[in-house]
């Protein structure tokens, strides 16, 4: 984790960390639930 979040904080200070520290799980979790929706169907 640090070491994405040290350049991150060193462009664009927290805002930045707090951004990627979202998205990154929220790109997973939407990949996760659109692979399961196409082996049910």
């Amino acid at each position: 984790g640090s070491a994405v979040a040290s350049p991150l904080f060193d462009h664009g200070g927290w805002t930045w960390v707090l951004i990627a520290g979202t998205l990154l799980p929220l790109t997973a979790l939407l990949a996760l639930l659109r692979d399961r929706s196409r082996q049910n169907a």
